[in-house]
């Protein structure tokens, strides 16, 4: 989608395994570096907020935040995942009706002031994409 600075986006997910699914945020995709939201899949409770580059003359990921969402464990059905971008400020969501979000990070980073946006997996895992929003 370009070069993005400030922007939301969105998109809904289903898991069909466990594994990862991330968003891909003011990212360079020949190197991948940029910043993640990840959630596992299938049976997890846990995500994660990242970025990759090169840190200290080395490359790296770099942890930014994360937790678990205590009482919920990712099933077979639809979620949705959203962050919201701007300026140093980024704010990661999760929903489990599209329509009604709960955060589960805010953090502030200068690294990245603007990129590409995608989605990524790893491993084994399986996610069916679906509504795939841009907002800016």
């Amino acid at each position: 989608i370009g070069y993005a600075k400030n922007y939301t986006i969105q998109a809904k997910f289903t898991p069909l395994r466990e594994g990862i699914f991330a968003f891909f945020l003011r990212g360079e995709f020949e190197e991948g570096d940029g910043y993640y939201l990840e959630v596992g899949g299938v049976g997890t409770n846990d995500w994660r907020i990242y970025k990759q580059g090169v840190f200290d003359d080395q490359r790296q990921r770099k942890p930014l935040a994360e937790g678990k969402i205590s009482n919920f464990r990712m099933e077979k059905k639809s979620y949705w995942l959203k962050a919201e971008m701007e300026s140093s400020k980024i704010v990661f969501y999760l929903s489990i009706d599209g329509e009604n979000f709960a955060q589960l990070a805010e953090v502030k980073d200068e690294t990245f002031v603007g990129g590409a946006i995608g989605i990524a997996t790893s491993g084994e895992s399986l996610f069916f994409v679906d509504d795939f929003h841009f907002f800016q």
